[in-house]
């Protein structure tokens, strides 16, 4: 027949110490806010915060739009520098040519050639 002790103790019956416990799941905490904060700062940065928008002929629907833009990605923090341009095909132009610091421009159907397929 077994017996148990008189000072029975139910923590040594557990598997894991509630100390043991407790420092597993500080860690895992700590894990998880670092990851967290990892992806967050990776998602930020990866948003401009600034670009260049090649628009067209001052008061014209291009422009209009430019200003539009400016305007409600400005209260986001993201700084849009518009460049006043002739139209459609020097925005293009400015497109193809790295040098020009264009990011994105204001287009219409047509002005640009179909890719290669």
């Amino acid at each position: 027949m077994v017996t148990q002790p008189e000072d029975d103790d139910s923590s040594e019956l557990e598997v894991f110490p509630r100390r043991y416990r407790m420092r597993v799941a500080l860690l895992a905490a700590a894990l998880l806010a670092a990851i967290g904060w990892g992806v967050y700062e990776f998602v930020v940065s990866a948003v401009p915060r600034h670009f260049v928008l090649a628009s067209g002929a001052e008061g014209g629907v291009y422009h209009r739009y430019a200003r539009r833009y400016k305007e409600v990605l400005g209260r986001e923090g993201v700084t849009v520098e518009e460049r006043i341009t002739a139209g459609a095909e020097e925005n293009l132009k400015l497109l193809l040519d790295p040098k020009s610091g264009v990011d994105v421009a204001f287009m219409q159907g047509g002005v640009a050639p179909n890719p290669e397929e």
